[in-house]
């Protein structure tokens, strides 16, 4: 049996994939030991969105450019107990401030893997990988999809040119009256009324932070199935925001609160257990802001729930 403080050899796949080596058996199997690039078998394929551009166009402190490499790092000591492959897509990196040709290129890179049936788990980057994680979704479906954004901002601004505040006007304008649209964990601190009243006018289905406070985690997590149970296909995306900054504060834009760990994972896996997820991505994971990494291991963990849980679909 190899030394348990040894390290894996060198990884093929895009990025390099290290971590703890107990040894070779199926039973000491990680992240890291496991990861492949792309095969024909359908698994959840990671793929990194290097940019945040959108953050700094909001004049938000910088630093999600850098989630992918340290989710990636967070995820390869995960222990894995299922078959379910996982695999390495690459990373898409912002060219300068060309966030919308970065966006363009993500929604290419998600449209191929969702057609090849993958599930696409996206890292990033600052929230405008939710405009580009639903433009791949959308241009592999073609259907309706309900979004359920867990976010302590509404991230519906309306803006001259695109932030990581206006992902999801975006998505509005682009698919007009297919528009379904929760969010999970927002605050009344950190939006405006005319936020609010905006969100109200395209059907935005909102549960505040101060609601999931006064629900069980089984209660949250039957919230939020209530509310995404609108169309076949599902996307999730998770702003760390949302989160409790005493849990995970390296994050972009801040909020006061948050949500407790127990209740957002309740959600996270019921809605992967659905078996109507066909994508998840991390928004705003700021590793300058972290403490101890404990931002990016609660992310892991998250995406983590979730790939298991569709992992009992398959």
């Amino acid at each position: 049996m190899a030394n348990e403080n040894s390290h894996s050899p060198v990884s093929r796949t895009p990025h390099h994939w290290d971590g703890r080596h107990d040894g070779d058996g199926s039973e000491f199997r990680r992240w890291h030991s496991v990861i492949d690039t792309v095969q024909n078998t359908p698994g959840a394929a990671v793929l990194g969105f290097a940019c945040d551009e959108g953050a700094r166009r909001n004049g938000c402190r910088h630093g999600a450019a850098e989630g992918p490499h340290v989710l990636r790092e967070a995820l390869a000591n995960l222990p894995v107990h299922n078959d379910l492959p996982r695999y390495d897509a690459g990373t898409v990196t912002v060219n300068g401030t060309d966030m919308e040709g970065a966006q363009e290129e993500l929604s290419e890179r998600i449209k191929d893997l969702v057609n090849a049936g993958h599930l696409p788990v996206v890292l990033g980057g600052s929230h405008e990988v939710g405009y580009a994680s639903y433009l791949g979704l959308h241009k592999a479906l073609q259907r309706p999809i309900s979004i359920v954004n867990f976010d302590g901002h509404l991230d519906l601004r309306q803006t001259e040119i695109p932030t990581h505040g206006t992902p999801f006007t975006q998505v509005a304008e682009m698919v007009g009256d297919d528009f379904d649209y929760s969010v999970i964990g927002v605050s009344t601190a950190d939006n405006t009324g005319k936020l609010f009243n905006f969100a109200e006018e395209l059907g935005t289905k909102i549960v505040l932070d101060d609601e999931i406070h006064n629900m069980t985690p089984r209660e949250a997590a039957e919230r939020a199935l209530e509310i995404s149970d609108v169309h076949d296909d599902l996307y999730v995306t998770i702003d760390l925001d949302a989160i409790s900054p005493a849990v995970a504060p390296g994050v972009s834009s801040p909020c006061t609160v948050g949500i407790g760990i127990e209740p957002m994972r309740a959600m996270c896996k019921a809605l992967a257990a659905t078996g109507k997820l066909r994508l998840v991505d991390v928004a705003e994971m700021n590793p300058y802001y972290d403490v101890d990494g404990r931002t990016a291991r609660v992310a892991a963990r998250l995406l983590d729930d979730m790939i298991n849980e569709h992992a009992k679909l398959q």
